[in-house]
């Protein structure tokens, strides 16, 4: 009597017709003989090796693949990673801001600045989004509001303001919103805590025709020296 196997496998029989025509068992198929009468099994090379009192199956060693499991517990937060090379940035956003700018000189703009520690010979990359809205009197109008980007080195006793040259002056057309964006890049810079913001002057004519600032974004960059 030929030993039953004690492995877990997935018996799956087949028609004898089509047995007939299978050949010699390979990779994940055994081919077995079974006997009709005791319920022996034997393996054989091919179903055709199977006798009358015997039907042919074919036995999978691997059964098939179960359904997916559950999703594990998210693992923990990996280290922060290194900074880029050669740029640092500072971010500032501040929705909600309510500025009349109506003022008739330059002036730093409240909430619309940072202070940044600047190592010796960066320069500082700046961006500056601004939400402006007219007075809304006159469609027609076009109220007047210069914007610029500021710089300024905190332990400079006299506390001198630099505008970038490459803020520009606008002006705010009709009675619709606009949003403004001005950049600027500095030339190399001692190293110090730097005071960086939006200057505004309004030109204000009577009280009541002054641009409104409704939102502030401030993007620094520090760049290393090359």
């Amino acid at each position: 009597m030929t030993p039953r196997s004690t492995a877990n496998i997935a018996m799956i029989p087949i028609a004898s017709a089509l047995l007939s025509m299978a050949g010699a068992a390979s990779g994940n198929v055994i081919v077995a003989c079974k006997n009709t009468t005791n319920g022996n099994l034997r393996v054989v090379e091919s179903a055709s090796q199977c006798r009358n009192s015997e039907v042919s199956l074919f036995l999978t060693i691997q059964g098939p693949q179960g359904p997916v499991g559950p999703q594990g517990p998210a693992g923990p937060q990996g280290p922060e990673g290194l900074p880029g090379p050669g740029i640092d940035l500072r971010w500032l956003d501040n929705p909600g801001t309510v500025i009349p700018i109506n003022f008739t000189e330059l002036r730093p703009l409240e909430s619309g600045n940072l202070l940044v520690a600047v190592g010796q010979d960066q320069r500082l990359l700046v961006t500056a989004q601004l939400e402006l809205q007219p007075p809304g009197i006159d469609p027609a109008a076009v109220y007047p509001v210069d914007l610029a980007i500021y710089w300024r080195n905190m332990a400079d006793p006299s506390g001198l303001i630099v505008t970038l040259p490459a803020s520009p002056s606008v002006g705010l057309p009709g009675i619709h919103n606009r949003r403004e964006t001005l950049h600027g890049v500095t030339a190399s810079l001692n190293a110090g805590t730097y005071e960086v913001g939006i200057l505004g002057l309004g030109h204000p004519t009577v009280s009541n025709t002054s641009v409104t600032v409704h939102r502030i974004r401030l993007s620094i960059q520090l760049i290393d020296p090359s």
